[in-house]
């Protein structure tokens, strides 16, 4: 990947707002160093700041100000980018765990167990793939909801989870935590990368 070279950063910088130019600082970690230079070199001209001391104030310094973020603050397009690939992913991987539960029951001969966990697979892929495809359409994420909740209320109500010893509930917890904190954090991203 070629980087933009300074003049095309500067001329670049030179038309972002006010604003576009204090974030390009406040998330300068993300950004090369000549793009920080260039950006810090503009802001100064613009009188935004005094100079590079000005970036060590808290405004300037959003993980000392906030050093755990549950949902962290992203703000380049790139990271948001990277992120969301990465969080699709680990939806998609969900997919494994009923794909393996479907396959244990067909070993057992409890092919109609084997054909609803394999139903379920399909139709979890199927909704990931839409809500990655229409990132901005919420109903996707809804429904991963609502499917998950379905596929809790039968294994409640199938008596599974009544059966299950402390390191089962432990893992299925953890896997049900994870789920949501995906579909959250992908809204999430959607939502401030539309407001951006």
């Amino acid at each position: 990947m070629e980087f933009p070279d300074k003049e095309s950063l500067k001329s670049r910088y030179e038309e972002y707002s006010d604003n576009q130019l204090l974030e390009v600082l406040r998330n300068r970690n993300s950004y090369q160093r000549d793009a920080v230079e260039i950006a810090m070199e503009i802001a100064v001209k613009r009188k935004l700041i005094n100079s590079e001391q000005d970036l060590l104030s808290l405004e300037f310094n959003v993980t000392k100000s906030h050093p755990f973020q549950f949902f962290p603050q992203l703000s380049a397009e790139v990271q948001i980018q990277k992120v969301l690939k990465s969080l699709f992913r680990i939806l998609y991987l969900i997919t494994l765990f009923p794909l393996i539960w479907g396959e244990l029951k067909y070993s057992e001969g409890r092919i109609i167990d084997a054909i609803v966990y394999g139903g379920i697979v399909v139709l979890w892929a199927v909704l990931a793939i839409g809500l990655e495809r229409k990132q901005d359409n919420i109903r996707s994420s809804l429904l991963l909801l609502i499917f998950i909740s379905t596929v809790l209320y039968l294994t409640w109500s199938e008596g599974l989870i009544l059966k299950f010893a402390r390191i089962d509930w432990v893992i299925y917890v953890i896997s049900i935590s994870l789920i949501m904190y995906c579909l959250l954090y992908i809204q999430i991203l959607i939502r401030r990368r539309k407001s951006s």
